[in-house]
């Protein structure tokens, strides 16, 4: 169980790279203000993800508390709006990464409810648009935001399920004497 926490700890590092890479490439496009506010809030919330992914890593016990379910998910949505709102170079794709984290680290049915709570926070955010500019994209996020915890969780549970086979195979020739 704990090398499984800590492989997953390494694709956490992955995805909480991609998110640091995407709030810094979308500052560059911000007016300087904006930019040092994103960049500062930027630092604070890495600093903090790696920090949870840590604890995450040494303390497997840990990494069940609701705490992680959201912290990724608000971080991404203050980034949101530090860097423009529904005008933003981030949104809504940002909303992808925290749904990514919690489907590989969590259940299905608590991904599958943070799944809903980002598709309320992308459809609010883009209501407060009146030209509705992207739509488009929000449409498209949406629907792989509420497929990826079901995908995810059938990859897990088809894993689980082959490793328990796995397991019970070595376990029945380990009983019956075989040295194989």
């Amino acid at each position: 169980m704990i090398e499984i926490v800590r492989k997953s700890a390494k694709i956490n590092l992955l995805i909480i790279f991609a998110y640091g890479l995407a709030l810094l490439f979308s500052s560059l496009v911000l007016p300087l203000e904006e930019m040092g506010l994103l960049v500062i809030f930027m630092l604070v919330s890495l600093l903090f993800l790696l920090y949870m992914n840590k604890r995450m890593k040494y303390e497997p016990i840990l990494y069940r508390s609701p705490l992680y379910y959201y912290t990724f998910l608000i971080a991404s949505t203050a980034a949101v709006y530090i860097s423009g709102g529904n005008l933003s170079p981030l949104f809504p794709t940002l909303f992808i990464l925290p749904i990514i984290y919690v489907a590989i680290n969590f259940s299905r049915k608590g991904s599958t409810g943070l799944s809903i709570l980002a598709n309320a926070i992308i459809w609010l955010t883009l209501l407060q648009d009146p030209t509705l500019t992207k739509i488009d994209d929000a449409i498209i996020v949406s629907i792989i935001i509420f497929i990826l915890p079901h995908l995810v969780g059938l990859i897990v549970k088809e894993y689980v399920v082959h490793m328990k086979k796995l397991l019970k195979t070595i376990l029945t020739a380990q009983a019956n004497g075989d040295k194989s």
